[in-house]
């Protein structure tokens, strides 16, 4: 666990997903080391898996922080602007600041040589918090709306 994380603060994506990938078939299911393999599959592997990996922590630890940033991070980039929101707005919820959460994340999708994924995150910096059914926040595609964060509280 502490390699996959060493290496993911080091901006060693691809030896993160090597090491997070190794460990996740002998995880014994702790948040960080979850939360590590999906970062790891987040920056470097595939980003559909590291979904399921947040939403697996966030069904153990549904107000966890890191996994929520995580969460709304790909969802936004798949389009799912309402699922996106959803885990914005629990984080809000949460009296975290939204671009401490959200800023990290762009910077390694930068070092990662993502730069049009970090790009397209900058408008969940735009977010503002909404009624119980307000609008959802800027989209990095507008076409498509999403219907929740896909986790139960």
């Amino acid at each position: 666990m502490n390699l996959i994380h060493a290496c993911l603060n080091a901006n060693r994506f691809d030896e993160a997903l090597g090491e997070a990938r190794k460990a996740a078939g002998q995880a014994n299911g702790t948040r960080e080391l979850l939360l590590n393999c999906a970062a790891s599959e987040f920056f470097a592997g595939d980003r559909r898996k590291a979904t399921r990996m947040a939403e697996k922590i966030l069904k153990k630890e549904p107000g966890y922080p890191p996994a929520l940033t995580l969460l709304a991070s790909a969802h936004a980039l798949a389009g799912h602007a309402g699922k996106s929101t959803e885990c914005l707005q629990r984080l809000h919820e949460k009296g975290l600041q939204l671009r401490s959460q959200i800023l990290p994340v762009i910077e390694k999708l930068r070092k990662a040589g993502k730069k049009d994924e970090a790009d397209r995150l900058l408008s969940l910096l735009d977010w503002q918090p909404q009624a119980a059914c307000g609008p959802t926040p800027p989209s990095p595609d507008r076409s498509r709306q999403g219907s929740g964060c896909s986790v139960q509280r």
